[in-house]
């Protein structure tokens, strides 16, 4: 009898202990602990925030970029995979190596869209402000087409 009461009692530490770590492994963010900054290649007005790890290390990160109307991202590309979530809005997006309009595609408030790796695409806010959520692993980087269209060059 002993023994298996110390086997309970051995089993139920191990499962709290698992329990805790696992909880230990969750980690959240809500939307008033988010921190918006100004993109520093984009232009002004185009903010973006990291809500969880970091897109300069390898391993996952989700960050959020919110465009105001009229904002234009000119072709880029991305070194990653990404998943982009329209949170808000509609995103136009085209693709392609140089600005087209005729390209672009609205994509509304509760898209997902897929991007590879490398593919050269822009970005418009056509139609009004619009919120983006992007989930990818990083390290990511962003290359325009054009070098002088980057104003971290400026």
């Amino acid at each position: 009898m002993c023994y298996r009461a110390l086997t309970c009692l051995a089993v139920s530490a191990l499962v709290a202990s698992a329990a805790q770590a696992q909880a230990a492994d969750v980690h959240s963010i809500k939307p008033d602990e988010i921190k918006w900054s100004q993109h520093p290649a984009l232009p002004k007005g185009a903010m973006r925030a990291v809500v969880y790890g970091d897109p300069t290390k390898p391993g996952p990160y989700v960050t959020r970029l919110r465009a105001p109307l009229g904002l234009k991202v000119l072709p880029h590309t991305h070194p990653e995979d990404r998943i982009y979530t329209v949170l808000s809005g509609t995103l136009y997006l085209g693709i392609g190596d140089t600005w087209d309009e005729s390209k672009l595609v609205a994509y509304p408030q509760g898209t997902v869209l897929f991007l590879p790796a490398k593919l050269s695409h822009f970005q418009y806010s056509k139609s009004g402000e619009y919120l983006i959520q992007i989930n990818a692993s990083g390290p990511t980087d962003l290359t325009f087409i054009n070098p002088a269209d980057d104003l971290r060059r400026h």
